[in-house]
């Protein structure tokens, strides 16, 4: 019988964390500038007393645009730009007891898109405080900067709002933040609207992988997402005409991440 007991608690304890309660919800736009046209698109993030879930709001148009551009008379300089995705929706969670984040993410692996979940260790990031403030929303806000993998941040956040959570992946400040964007401008976050504490009765935190998407490392990711353009090139090529071949000259990705702790400088 006192196996049984046992056994009974520790499957209550899973279900209680699986199902674990909102108690806030923070509307952001992010938006994203890495080509001179910045655009914008809506997340929610849902915080529980464990975690969060960073999740958008609606699915992303995809599509593909080519641009063809003479050089020469036999030769051609052909501009694409190729997206690709899922209907799963983009999702970080951040998982403070487990000291995890686990991405919902889209990738291209054997000739087409797939929907995968990426484990990664919380990377903290060293926030400097300065005696700045503003206002955002009727809330008063600090100033602090800090670096995360290649980008620097300048965030304003706020001690009204206890939680020490964030957008995407930048947490760690004592308050909740309300803005961030790095120096470049490349990346923005804006909070639009913050409901803490969450007025919806018992709503539960939704699960990443409730489909059970294939689980792989972050730098299993990576590894993947630098041969997505030989798998690209490739398949372009088998639809070109007999004796036309295409190089790659130039190759640029609007990655928010630029650098990890796993390679080398």
């Amino acid at each position: 019988m006192k196996q049984i007991i046992t056994a009974l608690l520790v499957l209550s304890a899973v279900i209680s964390q699986a199902q674990e309660e909102i108690i806030g919800k923070v509307e952001y736009i992010r938006t994203l500038n890495f080509s001179g046209e910045a655009t914008g698109m809506e997340f929610d993030l849902l915080i529980g007393r464990t975690g969060s879930m960073f999740i958008e709001q609606k699915k992303e148009e995809t599509g593909d645009s080519i641009k063809i551009e003479s050089e020469s008379d036999d030769q051609f300089a052909l501009v694409f730009n190729v997206t690709y995705g899922t209907e799963n929706l983009y999702a970080v969670e951040t998982d403070l007891q487990g000291k995890m984040i686990r991405s919902r993410l889209s990738i291209y692996k054997g000739g087409k898109s797939q929907t995968v979940i990426v484990d990664e260790k919380i990377q903290p990031v060293e926030w400097k405080l300065y005696e700045e403030f503003k206002s955002i929303g009727g809330l008063t806000c600090q100033k602090a900067t800090g670096q995360f993998r290649g980008r620097e941040y300048t965030a304003w956040f706020s001690r009204q709002i206890p939680s020490r959570l964030g957008p995407w992946k930048l947490n760690g400040l004592p308050g909740l933040i309300m803005e961030a964007k790095d120096a470049t401008n490349q990346v923005m976050f804006y909070a639009t609207h913050v409901n803490f504490p969450y007025n919806a009765e018992k709503a539960i935190m939704p699960q990443i992988n409730e489909k059970g998407f294939e689980i792989i490392t972050l730098e299993e990711y990576v590894g993947e997402k630098r041969n997505q353009v030989d798998q690209m090139l490739s398949l372009v090529n088998s639809k070109l005409p007999r004796g036309a071949t295409m190089t790659v000259l130039n190759e640029t990705s609007n990655e928010l991440e630029l650098k990890y702790e796993f390679e080398k400088n």
